[in-house]
C-alpha cells in the first residue's frame, strides 16, 4: 500500500519527490543522532519507538528513488524497460521468498 502510494504520486507532485529523496538522504543522519539522544536520555522508549517506521518509510523511499530513477531512464532510453522488468521480478521474488520462511 505504501510503495502504491509513493509510485502514484511522486509523478502528480514535485512535493511527494522531494520527500522521498529527502528522506532517502536523510534518514541515516538523523538515526545517528537520535542514537546519540538515547544515551543521553535515561528512558529513550520514544527514540526506539521512531526507528521502526522511519526505516520502512526509508525502504518506501528507497523504492520511489529507483522508480523515479527508471521513469528518467526509460524517457531517454527505451531499452531500459526490459532491464527494469528484470530487476522488478527479481525484488518481488525476493520479496516473496522472505515472506514465505
Amino acid at each position: 500500500m505504501l510503495l502504491r502510494m509513493i509510485e502514484t504520486r511522486w509523478r502528480v507532485h514535485p512535493l511527494y519527490r522531494r520527500m522521498v529523496v529527502g528522506w532517502f538522504f536523510g534518514w541515516f543522519p538523523l538515526l545517528a543522532i537520535c542514537g546519540h539522544l538515547a544515551v543521553l536520555i535515561d528512558h529513550p522508549n520514544w527514540i526506539e519507538s521512531l526507528i521502526m517506521p522511519g526505516t520502512i518509510l526509508w525502504f518506501a523511499s528507497c523504492y520511489g528513488l529507483y522508480d523515479m530513477l527508471f521513469a528518467m531512464t526509460e524517457a531517454r532510453w527505451p531499452t531500459a524497460k526490459s532491464i527494469r522488468e528484470i530487476i522488478s521480478s527479481l525484488a518481488k521474488m525476493f520479496v516473496s521468498h522472505h515472506h514465505s520462511s
